[in-house]
């Protein structure tokens, strides 16, 4: 049986929920985390439309890419929207997942999915992004549980340095002991004092996995008491909401603004010279405009995202960076389809649909 819990687990390491912005109410919103879920509709707005589709299709899940609740709800029912909203799925049994700003940032995600659709193969972040708190984890293992040890750690989530997992540095070293009474100690005896050969092991941890961690790494070392040490570090950004990359070859600035809207289906708004080569792009699906100067401080020639404010464009265009607004529906709703194919590799037994409201309508533009 797939559960409620299962989905938002699966969507929790496709896009994890952790690194969405601050604020942002992303994961179960409605339902029972042990509720079944056998069939399932994915779509980018938490429409009263998408609600209805999926009500009539007997989904137990409506996932969508915005949030439905963002602030506390003083009761449910006909006249406010939002309360309209969860009544009507709770009225038909639905439970409801928003995959936001951890999707935008995620590896294949909304930012990745534009740059992807105008022909950028080679991916890079650029941008801001959530602070993760992190530690230097030091512990002490006798020579031939380190292994061990060392992967238990790695398993629950300790030494991953960028692209690489399962980083350790060990130090040999003496260690030293006396167990006390009532002590049932792995070498030695109660009452001696023992000197064992040991490595200093240290390796990076994510604030987040500390407890799951710790207790991999009690399980799986031979000692009763190990000695082990939590230092904090300082913040690291998780994922950035950016993605930058190149075209195979330079392009004219309005060519790409043609490429955009064919790629998208959309019709863009376009800021800097038309007749400017640009081959660089970086990536900031909707309302992303706020990300601009990273893009400009890392030399790139145009920045593509939904929504471009007219301060914003003045100043981007007055410095030189190409601007393209390309709508915030057509840079975030499609990479939906995408985020489903994962779902549908990952969970097969559930039966997966896309709501793609007709234009106009539910939040689609029709131009």
């Amino acid at each position: 049986m797939i559960t409620l819990q299962r989905v938002y687990d699966v969507l929790d390491r496709v896009a994890p929920f952790r690194t969405a912005f601050e604020g942002d109410p992303v994961g179960i919103q409605i339902g029972d985390p042990d509720g079944e879920i056998r069939r399932a509709v994915v779509t980018f707005d938490a429409s009263l439309a998408s609600i209805e589709f999926a009500a009539r299709q007997g989904a137990q899940l409506l996932l969508a890419h915005h949030p439905m609740i963002y602030h506390k709800l003083a009761g449910l029912g006909p006249g406010d929207y939002t309360s309209e909203r969860a009544w009507r799925c709770a009225s038909a049994g639905l439970s409801f997942i928003a995959a936001h700003t951890n999707w935008d940032v995620a590896v294949g995600g909304v930012s990745e999915w534009i740059l992807r659709k105008l022909g950028v193969s080679e991916v890079f972040e650029i941008g801001s992004g959530r602070q993760e708190g992190r530690y230097k984890l030091v512990f002490f293992v006798p020579d031939e549980a380190a292994s061990r040890v060392i992967d238990a750690a790695s398993a629950a989530g300790a030494g991953v340095i960028g692209l690489y997992e399962r980083c350790a540095f060990q130090t040999p070293g003496l260690g030293t002991f006396r167990a006390r009474e009532g002590a049932h100690p792995t070498i030695g005896e109660v009452g001696v004092v023992e000197t064992v050969a040991e490595l200093r092991v240290e390796m990076v941890a994510p604030a987040h996995a500390r407890r799951a961690i710790d207790l991999s790494l009690r399980a799986a070392h031979p000692y009763e008491e190990p000695a082990l040490d939590w230092i904090p570090l300082e913040p690291e950004r998780a994922l950035a909401v950016g993605r930058f990359g190149r075209l195979p070859e330079p392009i004219k600035m309005r060519d790409l603004v043609i490429l955009t809207d064919q790629r998208l289906q959309t019709r863009s708004t376009a800021w800097g010279d038309p007749d400017r080569m640009v081959q660089s792009i970086a990536s900031v699906g909707g309302a992303g405009d706020d990300e601009w100067q990273a893009a400009q401080s890392a030399g790139i020639d145009v920045f593509v995202t939904g929504e471009i404010r007219q301060h914003v464009a003045l100043e981007a265009s007055e410095r030189g960076m190409g601007m393209i607004a390309a709508g915030h529906y057509a840079t975030e709703a499609p990479s939906m389809e995408a985020l489903m194919g994962i779902l549908q590799k990952e969970l097969p037994s559930v039966e997966w649909q896309m709501f793609t409201p007709p234009p106009g309508r539910a939040g689609r533009p029709f131009a």
